[in-house]
This record gives structure tokens, sequence and C-alpha cells, in this order.
């Protein structure tokens, strides 16, 4: 079980990683600091919701 919750991840990892490659060479203008900060914002929120919703 461990080891499919490890491919799981290294599959969300390398799609990751394919989507910020196609992002930059389709979108040429993109500002990479705008799109990273959206991206960790994102993640932020993700990790967080847990902490702030204790139900």
């Amino acid at each position: 079980m461990a080891r499919s919750f490890y491919q799981g991840e290294a599959g969300k990892f390398a799609l990751t990683v394919l989507a910020f490659i196609l992002i930059f060479t389709l979108l040429p203008s993109i500002e990479p600091l705008a799109l990273f900060g959206a991206f960790t914002l994102i993640q932020a929120v993700n990790w967080l919701t847990p902490l702030l919703i204790k139900s």
C-alpha cells in the first residue's frame, strides 16, 4: 500500500512538472513569479484548510 502511495505522489509530481513545462513553452508571455506565487498560494490553502475547519 505504501508503494502505491509513493507511485501516486511521483505521478502527481511528474504531471505538475509537465504542466509547468507546457505553460512556459506554450505561453511565453506568462510571468513566472505570478505563476509560482499562485501555485504556492493554492498549495498553502490546500494544506491549511484542515487546520481552519475543525469539525
